[in-house]
């Protein structure tokens, strides 16, 4: 009974972990985007509908953690992927060329 309670602790530390390093990774990827964005100051590779998606989709889960487990932790990484999410949208948004008519 007393090693049940032991591998129950053990699995939630790694699932932490690994929900840290998953924030991590993906916070660290969007910066690296937004870095080259503003290298660049060229977003023509990058798809702001898709960005916008995914601020959509953190919003949602944003929503759907505050309804059903209101667990704060699990807001908190969905609060800051949102903004970054946000962040990536409106500086994609910000370097977008507009086309040049032709004369």
């Amino acid at each position: 009974m007393g090693s049940s309670w032991f591998i129950l602790t053990l699995q939630k530390w790694i699932i932490d972990l690994a929900m840290n390093f998953c924030t991590f990774i993906s916070a660290a990827s969007k910066f690296a985007q937004l870095q080259c964005l503003w290298k660049t100051r060229d977003s023509g590779a990058v798809s702001a509908l898709t960005w916008s998606l995914s601020s959509y989709t953190c919003a949602t889960r944003i929503i759907t953690t505050l309804m059903t487990t209101n667990d704060f932790t699990i807001l908190i990484r969905f609060v800051i992927m949102l903004a970054l999410n946000i962040w990536v949208t409106v500086t994609v948004l910000r370097y977008r060329k507009t086309a040049m008519k032709a004369e």
